[in-house]
């Protein structure tokens, strides 16, 4: 879910960093506050300067990872902060493959540099509990079918067998000589 939010707000947010307007970006951020699980959300430039960032609730943005930003895939850590955990998931933007950067900026872009990255922060003990419910609701429901089966399998047992066990009962007196003894058919 992460990723997915974090690359379409690396392709939404591209034009507005490649034009430098951080109102689009603003209004971009803005749209993500009915998302319970966004904790924070930054953009970040080519040199990994800060654009624009917004906090969501009562969130608290950790500091910008000391670790050099690569151009490749969305990495993702851990973040501690204030007694919080959050999972952050830097992804670069990239150029689009329609050329739409060298047409702003009248320039060749590098091929495969990144314009930017988006820091998109998750609530982790949100995300830890709805694992723990997606993980614990099959497993009842599992749990409560394998009951069912094994109770229906001990009550058509027993209904399968009680007529053997009468007509055992009934050979073994007739075994001993009670020639009198009678088995109801069922």
């Amino acid at each position: 879910q992460g990723h997915t939010i974090a690359t379409m707000l690396a392709e939404l947010s591209e034009y507005a960093v490649y034009a430098a307007d951080a109102g689009a970006l603003e209004r971009l951020l803005q749209s993500l506050e009915a998302d319970q699980d966004i904790a924070y959300v930054a953009v970040l430039d080519d040199q990994g300067r800060l654009i624009t960032a917004r906090r969501y609730g009562d969130a608290t943005m950790p500091p910008a990872p000391a670790t050099e930003l690569h151009s490749g895939a969305t990495e993702s850590s851990v973040r501690n902060v204030k007694r919080r955990r959050y999972l952050e998931l830097v992804t670069p933007i990239a150029e689009a493959k329609s050329g739409l950067a060298p047409a702003l900026t009248g320039s060749p872009a590098a091929a495969d540099a990144p314009i930017g990255y988006v820091r998109l922060g998750l609530n982790y003990e949100r995300n830890q509990a709805q694992v723990r419910d997606n993980i614990i609701g099959p497993l009842a429901v599992v749990m409560a079918v394998t009951l069912i089966a094994i109770l229906a399998t001990l009550l058509f047992t027993r209904r399968l067998v009680a007529p053997i066990r009468d007509m055992v009962d009934a050979a073994k007196a007739v075994g001993a000589g009670d020639l009198g003894v009678r088995v109801a058919p069922r």
